[in-house]
């Protein structure tokens, strides 16, 4: 069994290349982890990054390669590994013959039912028996089949500002989904704020993105003849999508394995650019509220006087650092960068205008 790396075949894991294990979760064992991280991989039979699979298994990447030697070594599974764009990536091979007999903890099917609840607001609401049917077919693996009314019984939902309609972008998220299964290149028509009419281009979705109680697709623009190669990556809000149609274009999986990646950094803001350092400083109003969340990569949380606390972490979106900030009024004052600091003050002398008496 072999899958694309470059025109070359899936190696199996170079024990070489494992170090030491360096547990970071130290509330199971590493019998359980392992057998935790084999079901993952033959559940979802995807193929898996190495710094995914250590997020996932709150673990060390080391010990993540000491897991799939085991693995491999058991005999109950074949992992196959690649190395790709400097990420290494794991893969289980489906087992041949009957599928895994299996069954629904009560708690498991509760929290897919609570995901349901808090995030079907973000979905056409012609999808939301579709959403509760599925919870109902699910239901029919647990192993006490009398628990199910209890477990699926609706237990949250989500207060949303300013929500977005989706009714009408049922087909255009079975496209979007559909063509990222099989790399195929849609026909986009784009009305863009700020834009008298809208754009039309071709383009390659590669994942939805769920921010700020909107829907977007990111992605890559796509040349318009012959065959298909990359532009600039593009991330588009789905509302704002006026059709979307697959052509007859498709990225062969080998084109699909040397994309760039679609990196999650973690930084603050959905705009992509060069990172930077934010830092703020929150009144005792708002100190609890600040402190008690995570807003970028490399967070740290300073006390200082009166009650006050600073924050600073890593942004990479100039505008949506401005808007942040200005939406906590005075109880809160962007300290660096300086630039930016200076944008704030420019847009609270405009506002202040629009007030004036």
């Amino acid at each position: 069994m072999a899958f694309p790396d470059n025109g070359k075949a899936y190696r199996k894991i170079d024990s070489m290349e494992i170090s030491m294990p360096c547990r970071q979760n130290l509330d199971i064992s590493p019998s359980e982890a392992t057998l935790k991280l084999f079901c993952l991989l033959l559940f979802s039979g995807k193929e898996y990054s190495l710094s995914e699979l250590a997020k996932v298994m709150e673990c060390s990447r080391q010990s993540i390669g000491r897991m799939m030697d085991k693995i491999d070594a058991s005999g109950k599974g074949v992992v196959y590994s690649a190395k790709r764009n400097g990420q290494r990536w794991y893969r289980l091979k489906t087992p041949q013959g009957s599928r895994p007999h299996v069954y629904l903890e009560p708690h498991e099917l509760e929290r897919m039912a609570l995901c349901r609840d808090l995030m079907r607001h973000l979905l056409p609401v012609s999808t939301h028996g579709d959403l509760i049917a599925t919870d109902a077919k699910a239901a029919t693996l647990l192993q006490n089949y009398e628990e199910r009314e209890q477990v699926l019984q609706r237990k949250g939902h989500s207060a949303v500002k300013g929500q977005i309609d989706y009714s009408d972008s049922e087909a255009v998220l079975r496209v979007l989904c559909e063509a990222m299964d099989k790399g195929v290149v849609c026909s986009v028509r784009y009305h863009a704020p700020n834009r008298p009419e809208p754009n039309d281009y071709d383009f390659l979705p590669s994942r939805i993105v769920g921010y700020r109680e909107a829907l977007y697709v990111r992605g890559w623009k796509i040349t318009e003849k012959g065959k298909p190669e990359i532009i600039a990556p593009r991330l588009l809000a789905i509302h704002r999508m006026v059709s979307v149609s697959p052509t007859r274009r498709i990225f062969s999986p080998e084109a699909l394995a040397n994309l760039p990646p679609l990196e999650e950094t973690g930084y603050f803001g959905l705009i992509t650019g060069p990172p930077f350092r934010v830092i703020a400083r929150f009144s005792q109003a708002s100190a609890t509220y600040a402190k008690e969340r995570n807003w970028g990569a490399e967070q740290t949380v300073t006390p200082c006087d009166a009650g006050r606390v600073e924050v600073s972490f890593i942004a990479q979106s100039e505008v949506e650092v401005v808007k942040w900030i200005l939406g906590f009024g005075r109880d809160a004052e962007l300290v660096a960068p300086a630039h930016l600091r200076k944008q704030v003050s420019d847009e609270l002398d405009a506002a202040r205008a629009q007030y004036s008496i």
